[in-house]
């Protein structure tokens, strides 16, 4: 091992070498600990049993390995449903397994506010009962559990929208619009741009969590601004009459206001919001990354995401892709009540065949999709909760990790599907439910 420093950032070299000589004797080599983890990762892919004895197949085994893709990720939404610490522990376990880099935690949105900050502890009211919250040292033990795996915790503070729950601890910070609400739900509320008392509880929740869960990433949400509501209260109403604004100048406003405060709060980290404040127009200093996860285009096109992706990235930003065009790395759609564009749910195939560089060949040259940096699945939680996370994301999440680590050329799902059985019965034996994706079984005598 080169060092042995125990620092994991997006920058962390996470190559490793590991060869296993035809008389069984293994040796693997990394410049990190990080990387001598995931060398371990793949040995244990390699061993087998046999009755009482441990075989490895295809002796000699030469690997010089390294990720293709820095983020590579998984979200997890505990605010529609309240996800157990045991339930994301597990979750990581997996994803260690899998070598993924990165749990994005949106850890609040509108239903609840399953945060019991030690700042700002009223709005802890926001969650869904007092048993159904996390500690500050909850969030720091996990992201060190999460580190000590080769894992970062990347936590999202999703606003201004999506932020109805703060109401309860915070009321004045959330903009009155009790009709927009009664009529639309929830999801329709925002936060108030107009008063001081927002910003203020805004730097103060993104300082405690950005100390809890010191990542070198940050995700400030910034999704599904519906206009109602501000359009309904009479506070930003007088905002915008008084300064000739229109409701994209408002979230201009904010934002520019949110950015120093991550400035301050977040020193030295990179800042990751959705797409919509690109297409909204809004101009972000161009460390800002974006996590596309709708289709878009100019007017004109016919929109997708690789069109989205390239218009962000000739705009000099990072690009997360987050989905595919037909829904392909949302593992939570169409299993209840809601649609998954059309198909019932994402197939590992489906979820294995995207890729983030897919239709961008024609938009950008090679030096631009370097600044394609990775891929995420999503297990958004309106029908998602601790007895069904782990089912709904592996191993379709473990498709996904190959995808992101491995080359892009060469990858075909007839070879793929053995090696992600396999996988499969591998994380049942070590206490994870994963979905099985053939006929077969764990403990035939031969390989599948």
């Amino acid at each position: 091992m080169g060092s042995s420093s125990e620092d994991l950032t997006d920058k962390t070299n996470v190559s490793y070498t590991l060869n296993v000589g035809i008389n069984g004797v293994a040796m693997a080599t990394s410049p990190t600990v990080f990387g001598a983890l995931h060398a371990l990762a793949s040995f244990s892919q390699l061993v087998e049993t046999s009755g009482a004895a441990l075989l490895v197949r295809g002796l000699p085994w030469a690997l010089d390995d390294a990720p293709r893709f820095v983020h590579r990720a998984v979200l997890v939404d505990s605010a529609r449903h309240f996800l157990p610490l045991a339930v994301l522990r597990a979750h990581v376990d997996a994803m260690a397994w899998a070598k993924l880099s990165v749990l994005h935690w949106h850890l609040i949105d509108s239903q609840a506010f399953p945060f019991a900050s030690a700042a700002l502890p009223a709005l802890g009211k926001g969650a869904w009962s007092p048993a159904e919250v996390y500690t500050p040292s909850d969030v720091a033990a996990l992201s060190a559990y999460a580190k000590d795996r080769g894992v970062r915790v990347m936590i999202e503070i999703d606003t201004p929208g999506h932020s109805t729950s703060w109401a309860k601890g915070c009321p004045l910070c959330v903009a009155a619009c009790p009709a927009t609400l009664a009529a639309k739900g929830d999801g329709y509320g925002a936060l108030d741009p107009t008063v001081n008392l927002t910003y203020e509880t805004i730097e103060k929740l993104l300082t405690e969590v950005g100390q809890l869960a010191p990542d070198s990433w940050f995700h400030l949400g910034g999704d599904e601004l519906r206009p109602n509501c501000w359009n309904e209260s009479a506070n930003v109403r007088a905002m915008m009459a008084a300064n000739h604004w229109t409701i994209e100048q408002v979230e201009a406003y904010y934002l520019t206001k949110l950015l120093g405060i991550a400035t301050r709060a977040l020193p030295g980290r990179t800042l990751l919001t959705y797409q919509e404040i690109f297409d909204n127009g809004i101009p972000l200093p161009a460390d800002v990354a974006f996590d596309v996860w709708k289709r878009g285009g100019t007017i004109g096109d016919v929109p997708s995401i690789p069109l989205e992706i390239a218009r962000i990235v000739k705009a000099g930003h990072g690009a997360v892709v987050a989905n595919g065009n037909n829904g392909e790395w949302y593992l939570n759609g169409g299993w209840g009540n809601g649609p998954n564009h059309g198909r019932q749910n994402a197939l590992w195939v489906d979820v294995y065949d995207l890729d983030p560089l897919n239709g961008t060949d024609a938009l950008l040259t090679p030096a631009e999709q370097l600044r394609v940096l990775g891929g995420e699945v999503s297990l958004w939680g309106e029908e998602i909760d601790a007895a069904d996370l782990l089912q709904r994301a592996w191993p379709r999440a473990a498709a996904f990790a190959e995808r992101l680590w491995s080359p892009r050329a060469g990858r075909s799902t007839s070879e793929a599907a053995p090696r992600l059985a396999r996988f499969a019965c591998r994380l049942k034996a070590r206490g994870v439910a994963a979905q099985a994706i053939s006929p077969g079984s764990c403990f035939a005598t031969s390989p599948p």
